[in-house]
């Protein structure tokens, strides 16, 4: 499993379903961290999801409050599709996007959904 694969499949999951719960736009609203291939910079791994717009709408704020909520959400989206394509790269009904800047280069589904599990078990 690639784990920074996960992250970021992870991170396009919870900015695809945001709206399902807030009112917002995951392409011109949200935006996701995406790891770069070539990159190697000696950082921690993080799954990080901001606001495209400066000063935010304050879609952030009430993510927070909604993370439970929207961890299950994305962890259902992901699990419930039924993609089965290759390298275990997902698809963009689960975790890839359109708008990644990375071209969706680093990616694991299987990841994704261990991180998300986890997420879940330390945020009930």
């Amino acid at each position: 499993l690639d784990f920074k694969g996960g992250i970021h499949g992870a991170a396009h999951a919870l900015a695809a379903v945001t709206p399902l719960r807030l009112l917002c736009d995951h392409h011109s609203d949200l935006a996701t961290e995406c790891p770069n291939i070539k990159e190697n910079a000696k950082r921690p791994s993080r799954l990080l999801i901001y606001e495209r717009h400066k000063g935010g709408l304050g879609v952030s704020a009430m993510g927070s409050a909604l993370m439970p909520q929207l961890l299950l959400l994305a962890h259902k989206t992901i699990s419930s599709c039924p993609c089965a394509c290759p390298h275990r790269m997902g698809c963009p009904q689960c975790v890839q996007s359109s708008c990644c800047p990375e071209y969706n280069e680093v990616m694991d589904k299987e990841a994704a959904l261990m991180i998300l599990e986890k997420m879940i078990e330390i945020t009930r």
